[in-house]
This record gives C-alpha cells, structure tokens and sequence, in this order.
C-alpha cells in the first residue's frame, strides 16, 4: 500500500464531519405514515402497527413517521420473520419490529419514546436504504438475555458459592444445567462469568472474565455441580477442587448465554443512516452493528443500562464491518456493555483455490462472518501474504460470486501473480472508512474500549476511557477472527485515560499491533502512522503502549499521573514495547509519580 504523508489538519477534520453530516435540505414534515394508529392502550403489541407505518412511508414516499410519547411494546408475533447473516454474531431467525428495507429519505422520530421488546426479536432493520435517521428513542427489553445474581453466600474453604437472582431475569436449573429463559425461547448453557463491583458497579478489579462454556454443555457440567435452593436461589459448586475466580461476597455475578442474536440495529447496504438522540439499554448481542454501508453518524446517542442493571448489550455497543464513507460516533454514553464499546474493521477473505489465471476461491475465515457479502464486483483489493501479512499485489474484482455462506469466488481484472498461494488474503479497500469519535465517554464494560482497523483517516479526540482493558486497540491479522486492517493515518489527543486496563497486570492502555503468523519475524511497517498528543494518562501501571510494525509512531506532550488505583499500589513496567517500528517520538511529556531513567528517544 503506498504511504500517505500523516496530517490531520482541522480543515480535514470539518471536511469529513461535513461529509458525514445529514442533509440540510431534507423535508421533516411531521406526519403519520398513511393511517396507522399506535396503540394507547398499556402494553399492547405495537409490532404489527409499526411494521405497517415503515410499509407505508416507503411505498408512498413519506418523509416521517411520529412515535408516540411514553412506552411501546413488542412481541415477535408480528415481525417480520428473516434469518439475517450479521458479522461477528450467530445467524438465528429474527422476528424485525421495524424492516426499513429500501427506504429513501425517511426519519423515525420518537417523542422520548420507549420502546420495550420481549423475546426472540430485532428492533430495527436497516437495508439497501438511504438517508435514513432514527431520532429520540430509546430501546430495551423487558426481560433481559442475560442474568445477574447477587452473591448471597460463599464457602470458607471456595469450593461453592450461592446465588440470588432477582427479577426480571429468568432462569431455570435443569437436570444440572443452567438454562436462560427469554420470553418464549431458552438458551442452554453459560459461556461466560463475570464479577461486578456492587458499589463501583463495574467489573471488579483483577478478577478476569470467566469463559466457562468453554467445550459445551458436557465440559461445563464435568467442572461444575448447579443445585436450586429456592425458586430464585441456586448453588454451584467445583467438582475439581475450588471455584475459579472465586467473587467477592455482596458482588453481582453475571452470567452470558452461549448464542450472540437479537441486535437492537443492524444496518446492511445502506447510506448516509444518522441516530440522533437514541438510547440503548440491552441486546442479545450488539447495539449497532453495521456492514457494508456509507456514512453513519451517532450523534448524542448512548449505549447504557436501564435501573439498576450492571449490563447494558450483550456483546460490543456499536461495530463496523467494511463500511466506507465516514463513521462519526459524537457525544455518546457507552457503558458496561460486554465487550468494546466500538469495533471498525474489515475482514479478510483466505484464499483456499486457485481456479485459473484470474480467479480464486476463497472462504471466511470464522463462521460467525458466514454469509455476509463484504466483497462486490468493481472494488478494489489487496493480496497479502497468509503469514507475514505483507502486501504483494493491489488489483480490481471484475466478478464475485458466492458460492455459500462460506465460500465465494473472485475473477480480478487482470492475471495474478505467480507466488499467489493458499493460505494467502484478500482485503477491500474500498470499504474502508474514516472515523470522527469525539466526545464520548467509555466507561465500566468488560474489555477494551475502542477497536480500530481501517484504513480510512482517524480521528480520536476529547474522548473519555475507563475500561478493564486496553482503551484503544489498533491491530488486524490472521488470528481467529481474520479482521483487516491496517491503519494509515490515526490521530489520538486531547483524551482523558482513566484508569484503563485495571483488570491484568501487564496489558498496555494502547495497543498497535499487527497479529501475524510468524510470531513477530517480520520487520516490515504493516500499521502507517498513528499519533498520541495530548492526552491524559491516569494509571496505576506503566505500561502505555504496545507496538508492532508501525511505520511511524509519535507520543509527544502528554501528561501522566502515576497513582495507586483501589487498593493497590501503583507498580510500573516497561513504559513502551516497541518492535519493527519505522520512525517514533516520544518526547515533551509530563510525568508525575514516578520517574523513568529514559522516557525520550
């Protein structure tokens, strides 16, 4: 890939929010779509009346739909049935509320609206649409798909604890299994255990995430023994000595189904979709996932927990997968939803046939990316080494077809190379967008804060982060999930770093790295420039950050307070861990706290 000169000036910046901002000339006349009438009644279905409304706005052209004020309900009964292929998540039948699906200029404006969801169903589809807001609304469910649990009782010697669950969350133990009862669907099986602060009300400091559903069912009743108490009691107990991870008495234990369904927005095909004003509370699996869409805008929108819940989504806030334009993420809220509360990304398709001179088979690599049609004919794409990751050759698809969920095939514009092999990707680098995130708060969520592999210009400002893992992740590679990258231009300043990464010992606040398949044998820049100016780094530790292959990486006029977090001590390490780096500055930063022999290269 050629290098670009790193400058993000304030110009660019106006220019790409510009760009991603919402047509002014766009007609808001308030209106209802065609006749439908919302129900008044207390808790009545809504499903059928709002599926009718978005029907009728886009066959006659209408330019708004009003919510009204107060609650909403909606039951599956009367959503559109459709088994939606949504990256990085588990394709199931959803039952859609509201199918936007070939719209133009339409708003959905709420009046403050709620809008409760029970059971097995998706809140809002976005497709093959444009110019599309959703405004002042907000979205949650009755009955959540996870469950949380106060710890009432613990054993002296940790071989057992005991738990109380209080409503709404259901459950049941059955046979020795634990199984989450939704409203008219059940998911067998816990994957992962957490522990929660009940004052901090945040995961509790070192107690790492427990993946017990690691194996299935079987795996997870060999380890432990579940015994109801009462109806909303019940008792684990390790039948191989202790309890991993063993949580504090008084805490909330919360525990994750094994299946990632039922996001609150997904958006496929689509441009220029702004959310204004939309709160999250709860998903079974991510707030807003995107793929393959143009210009998305989150203005003043959150993603938090409703009452006195520690969980907001089941799985990331928001994620973007091959999406182009701009994604402008403003003034949002994000917190303890349980995983990053943003990931921009591509995917990287494996090349597993050569067919002839032009053409390739290729497969995704992870099933949780099956069936999503991230590569289109006419878009321009890089070949890259299998295991190094190195760039060998950028050519144009003439032809994709897919083959299956898994597999599809690619016919370029010209001949490919000889030294093309199995094993070698594919990525699209005409989805790949920019990024404007400003003026959010990431807070108390279970891994990192943001996730950042694209090659569009970035922009990381005046943001707040306060997560158990790193704050900012930058990577792309060939592990597990094949997400692409790499960055070209990133410019992280003017945040404030809280505390980040309190949850093991050892993690960096910010990560650039490249994952290959040699264990870090090559030399060569796969990330370009990413800048850290400005910020504020409050942390018991010091490690700050973690590069691989990045051709220029500049740390310049921070301020950095070393200071005990919680109880414990502030500790430091090595401050940079820096290999295959082109260029670095690391220079004018202010340290209080602790004083290392060399901080300046």
């Amino acid at each position: 890939m050629n290098r670009r000169e790193f400058s993000i000036s304030t110009m660019a910046v106006s220019a790409l929010a510009t760009a991603c901002a919402p047509s002014q000339g766009q007609s808001h006349t308030a209106q209802h779509a065609g006749q439908t009438q919302f129900p008044t009644k207390p808790r009545a279905d809504a499903t059928q009346a709002l599926v009718s409304a978005i029907a009728d706005a886009i066959q006659n052209n209408k330019s708004e739909i009003i919510l009204p004020a107060g609650e909403l309900h909606f039951w599956p009964d009367h959503g559109v049935k459709e088994v939606l292929s949504i990256s990085n998540n588990d394709d199931v039948e959803n039952a859609i509320a509201g199918p936007i699906d070939g719209a133009k200029n339409l708003t959905l404006r709420g009046q403050n609206t709620s809008l409760i969801f029970h059971g097995q169903i998706t809140p809002f589809l976005i497709r093959n649409s444009s110019n599309i807001t959703l405004a002042n609304l907000s979205i949650d469910w009755e009955v959540p798909f996870h469950v949380e649990a106060n710890v009432t009782s613990i054993d002296p010697q940790g071989k057992w604890i005991e738990l109380d669950v209080p409503e709404p969350y259901q459950y049941e133990i059955r046979d020795g299994e634990f199984v989450f009862k939704g409203e008219g669907f059940e998911q067998v099986t816990t994957k992962r255990v957490m522990h929660f602060n009940r004052e901090r009300r945040e995961t509790e400091y070192m107690h790492h995430t427990a993946n017990i559903g690691t194996g299935g069912p079987d795996a997870v009743r060999a380890r432990f023994k579940l015994e109801a108490l009462s109806p909303r009691r019940f008792r684990v107990s390790s039948k191989q000595g202790k309890l991993p991870r063993p949580p504090k008495l008084g805490n909330v234990l919360t525990l994750m189904p094994p299946i990632r369904m039922c996001p609150a927005v997904f958006l496929e095909d689509s441009k220029n979709v702004t959310f204004k004003n939309v709160t999250i509370h709860h998903s079974g699996c991510m707030g807003i996932i995107a793929q393959t869409c143009e210009n998305i805008t989150l203005q003043n929108s959150h993603v938090i927990p409703s009452g006195n819940r520690y969980i907001s989504t089941c799985v990331d806030a928001t994620h973007f997968v091959n999406c182009s334009g701009t994604v402008t993420v403003e003034n949002g809220n994000f917190s303890n939803h349980i995983d990053d509360a943003l990931n921009i990304h591509g995917t990287y398709g494996k090349i597993i046939e050569r067919i002839d001179s032009k053409t390739i088979k290729c497969q995704f690599a992870h099933f949780q990316q099956y069936g999503v049609r991230n590569f289109r004919d006419g878009d321009k794409v890089s070949i890259a080494d299998g295991t190094n990751v190195n760039v060998y050759l950028e050519t144009v698809i003439s032809k994709v077809e897919y083959v299956s969920g898994q597999y599809f095939t690619i016919k370029f514009e010209h001949d490919l190379p000889s030294n093309l092999a199995l094993g070698d990707v594919v990525n699209n680098l005409s989805r790949q967008a920019n990024l404007i995130y400003r003026g959010n708060s990431v807070s108390k969520n279970r891994a990192r804060g943001i996730l950042i592999s694209t090659f569009g210009t970035v922009l990381v400002e005046d943001n707040y982060f306060h997560s158990q893992g790193a704050a900012i992740r930058i990577s792309g590679g060939v592990d597990h999930w094949y997400e692409s990258g790499p960055v070209s231009q990133v410019m992280i300043r003017n945040n404030e770093f809280d505390h980040c990464s309190y949850n093991k010992k050892g993690e960096p606040l910010i990560t650039v790295i490249c994952v290959d398949a040699e264990d870090k044998t090559s030399t060569k820049p796969y990330h370009d420039t990413v800048a850290i100016t400005g910020n504020t780094f409050r942390t018991e530790h010091g490690d700050f950050v973690d590069a691989y292959r990045v051709g220029n990486l500049i740390f310049e006029n921070n301020t950095i307070i070393v200071e005990p977090y919680q109880d414990a001590n502030a500790h430091t390490q090595t401050p940079f861990e820096l290999e295959a780096i082109g260029n670095h500055s690391i220079k004018n930063n202010t340290i209080t706290g602790y004083s290392w022999p060399v901080f300046e290269t």
